[in-house]
């Protein structure tokens, strides 16, 4: 590592971590972790990553420049997931930066290649246990994105190998994983995410300001690419996943990929789950993926607004906003327009008027993100009752406010006691 830039990126101990993150749940604030940073300087750090990026990806005339303090740029690239993206970028003279923000940034490149030799050889691993017992497992994000859309693998941060096995192979596969060593760790059951790792490997980060080469990493088994939205409902994708949809994993003949337009779909749907989602390395996954297939001939408009409208194009519109305003010109107007019109006013507006750079609330809450699935005040009423006070299947809003006025009414009583 750069002598100058270890200044910026010590390495912390796992029970710095562990108290950063109790500080940060404690302030009711769990994602944000960097007590010595003040979140409006990271904010202006991402605008300054956004701005370049725009610049880079829209081969717009001269070369960008990125100026600022190394420690606070290092968390907006940490915390967007472009920190490796900006040090290729640095490396192949397309970004221009202050000789200790270089150092940053070369860091964040130097561990991210290091890492993805190593998740690569895991996934070709993992995936190879699987098939030779007959399961062949769909990647379907990163560790296919990474090697196949990106300048170089090494781009693109990735915290977990994602495989998805049918859910009658699921007890099979776990019992794989299991006798070679591997010990899970169940994550959601609705829908079903576990995570595997091999035993005595590290559980807290390096650094909390890059990606380390060494930092915990999983595989993440899963049954399903359909998207759960809490309380709001399933974007049906597993309907889309047959043969003539898959190919071979570049990678090796051990798993397979999703084909266009359901990989697009799928990585839009996926960005547009929750704005915590929406960092710019996602956005720029996706317009890197649009245009790379569109200028191959791989992805058809026409096919991907079909299959938009079968799974509800509103589903997709954050993710396709977003990187259409970073990089114009990469989303094709009429898929745009097709996901406008479906999504709920709500949405659009917070959108609208919110820089792409800060779409995710990584230092506040926010009711309007929060509910932005929920057109109407209505529906957010309802929404918001339910979640107070789940209650019967039937309950109205009106009904439930007759019952917070009662216990507000015997609560009045009981302390005038």
């Amino acid at each position: 590592m750069d002598s100058a830039a270890t200044v910026f990126l010590p390495d912390l101990d796992p029970e710095e971590v562990r108290a950063r993150v109790a500080w940060a749940k404690k302030r009711g604030l769990p994602r944000w972790l960097w007590p010595d940073i003040e979140p409006q300087h990271w904010r202006a750090a991402l605008s300054q990553i956004a701005r370049a990026l725009t610049h880079i990806l829209t081969d717009a005339p001269g070369v960008v420049r990125l100026d600022g303090d190394p420690r606070v740029l290092s968390l907006a690239a940490y915390t967007s997931g472009t920190g490796p993206l900006l040090g290729y970028f640095i490396e192949r003279g397309k970004l221009l930066a202050t000789p200790p923000v270089s150092s940053m940034l070369a860091v964040h490149l130097l561990h991210n290649r290091k890492r993805m030799e190593l998740l690569r050889e895991e996934a070709i691993a993992a995936t190879r246990l699987l098939a030779d017992n007959g399961i062949v497992a769909i990647v379907p994000k990163g560790m296919h994105t990474a090697f196949q859309y990106f300048p170089e693998p090494g781009c693109r941060p990735i915290s977990d190998i994602d495989l998805i096995v049918k859910p009658e192979e699921l007890a099979r596969a776990e019992g794989i994983f299991r006798a070679h060593g591997y010990a899970g760790k169940v994550l959601s059951q609705v829908p079903y995410q576990c995570d595997w790792t091999r035993a005595g490997g590290r559980t807290a980060p390096h650094s909390l300001l890059h990606v380390h080469e060494d930092d915990p990493w999983s595989v993440d088994l899963q049954t399903t690419i359909d998207r759960h939205l809490r309380n709001v409902g399933i974007v049906p994708l597993d309907r889309f996943v047959s043969r003539d949809r898959l190919a071979v994993w570049p990678l090796s003949d051990t798993a397979r990929v999703l084909t266009q337009p359901l990989l697009l779909v799928m990585l839009a749907a996926h960005a547009s789950q929750h704005l915590i989602n929406l960092s710019l390395g996602r956005i720029v996954e996706l317009a890197l993926v649009a245009r790379a297939d569109q200028a191959s001939g791989a992805l058809d408009w026409d096919a991907f607004i079909r299959m938009a409208r079968e799974i509800g194009p509103r589903y997709l519109y954050p993710a396709l906003f977003a990187c259409e305003k970073l990089v114009p010109g990469t989303i094709a107007s009429a898929a745009l327009k097709v996901c406008e019109a479906d999504a709920p006013v709500e949405m659009r507006r917070l959108l609208a008027k919110r820089d792409v750079a800060l779409l995710q609330p990584i230092d506040h809450h926010s009711f309007a993100e929060r509910y932005m699935w929920f057109g109407g005040w209505w529906n957010r009423l309802r929404r918001i009752v339910r979640e107070i006070d789940p209650g019967p299947a039937d309950r109205t809003p009106r009904k439930a406010l007759a019952v917070y006025l009662n216990r507000i009414r015997a609560a009045r009583h009981t302390f005038a006691k």
